[in-house]
């Protein structure tokens, strides 16, 4: 009989297991870069926190506060928001910030007063920080639009997070409702981008344009301009259902809410979108589908990330 011995029976004992210590030799050598490619704090997170260190404190914290202390407070204020909204570069994050909820209130007429000085100080700082985010905002939306080098994709993702960050401005209450009169100058911008030789950038503004009802002389005729026949059915369909939005706004007196594109044609509970029993006919006599087809399916917001 032949003797069977195991493979990993030797003189010397057990053979090395080399695949362990080849793993454990690419660990020690690539550790310290896994280590290194850890995703980066959320800037937009750190803005929240920001706004938030004084409202944290106790309600007889800032009324205690006096000449040196409240000056100092009030410093430490101003460059810790600085900070944190410098740190806010591309667009998506400077929308977010914007429409955070965490925004402290001043009094909301005149008869209220402000709780202490702090708060009255403070209030001050964080406009004046807010409306420098909101022009930040404005001008890089604006470049992009009307950049002549900017690609389709990057145009198309900076009018649907427009469209969507002025349609959240609707669900702000008192002051915070300001944001909208910061963004309404992109209104005109939107409106020469409508002609557009790109199909999805044209449904794109068309659908942002709709986001703005209190501009009625300036969205009305690009997305009329856009019913001709020359353009395609997705331009058409998409300025109708913005047209068809904008009248309902005006007649219900109520701000529009942002399409929800994942919902599909005449769903009743779609947010921003009209049940299909209530859209207007077509020329053909049938519902208008959805103005965003797969053909024309809008870009992730996460391409106009500078």
């Amino acid at each position: 009989m032949i003797p069977i011995h195991h493979p990993r029976e030797h003189s010397g004992g057990l053979r090395p297991n080399w695949v362990t210590l080849l793993v454990t030799g690419v660990v020690l050598l690539f550790g310290g870069r896994v280590h290194a490619q850890r995703l980066k704090p959320d800037p937009v997170e750190k803005f929240r926190q920001a706004l938030l260190v004084e409202e944290n404190k106790s309600p007889g914290y800032k009324s205690a506060l006096r000449k040196d202390s409240l000056a100092k407070a009030i410093e430490f204020r101003r460059e810790n928001l600085t900070n944190a909204s410098d740190a806010l570069v591309s667009l998506s994050d400077l929308a977010r910030a914007l429409l955070l909820i965490e925004w402290p209130q001043g009094p909301r007429n005149a008869s209220d007063t402000y709780a202490s000085d702090f708060d009255k100080l403070a209030r001050g700082i964080e406009s004046k920080i807010r409306e420098q985010m909101a022009r930040r905002f404005s001008e890089g939306v604006k470049n992009v639009l009307s950049s002549k080098t900017a690609s389709e994709a990057r145009k198309v993702a900076v009018a649907n997070l427009l469209g969507e960050t002025v349609a959240q401005t609707a669900t702000l209450s008192d002051e915070r409702l300001m944001l909208y009169k910061d963004l309404k100058g992109l209104a005109p911008v939107l409106a020469e981008l409508a002609s557009s030789n790109e199909a999805r950038v044209r449904v794109a503004v068309a659908r942002a344009l709709g986001q703005f009802p209190n501009e009625p002389k300036v969205v009305e005729r690009p997305l009329r301009n856009l019913l001709n026949p020359r353009y395609d059915e997705a331009t058409r369909q998409a300025a109708a259902d913005a047209l068809y939005n904008l009248s309902m706004s005006v007649s219900n007196n109520q701000p529009c809410r942002a399409p929800n594109r994942g919902s599909p044609a005449g769903n009743p509970g779609a947010p921003g979108r009209s049940s299909a029993s209530k859209r207007p006919p077509t020329s053909s006599g049938r519902l208008p589908r959805p103005p965003w087809p797969d053909s024309a399916t809008p870009c992730r917001v996460s391409d106009c990330n500078a």
